[in-house]
């Protein structure tokens, strides 16, 4: 599941709640977050294992970084 895709899930009045608790797990604003979601900024490889953690894995960071899925082997 992609960045986008995960913060979409949720009911529209919620997603700026969402984003603001990654941006709060991350170290760095929630438009910031948006950014990383939508492609128009790389999300370093550091802060991307924080928001896999604070989506309890459904968004890997391997994902947010690269934008694929771990290749399966």
């Amino acid at each position: 599941m992609s960045l986008k895709e995960y913060i979409d899930s949720f009911p529209v009045e919620e997603r700026v709640s969402v984003r603001q608790k990654l941006a709060k797990a991350a170290g760095v604003t929630e438009s910031c977050i948006k950014h990383y979601a939508i492609g128009r900024r790389k999300c370093p490889a550091a802060r991307a294992v924080k928001i896999e953690v604070a989506t309890d894995g459904k968004v890997t960071a391997h994902q947010i970084v690269f934008g694929t899925p771990i290749p399966k082997a």
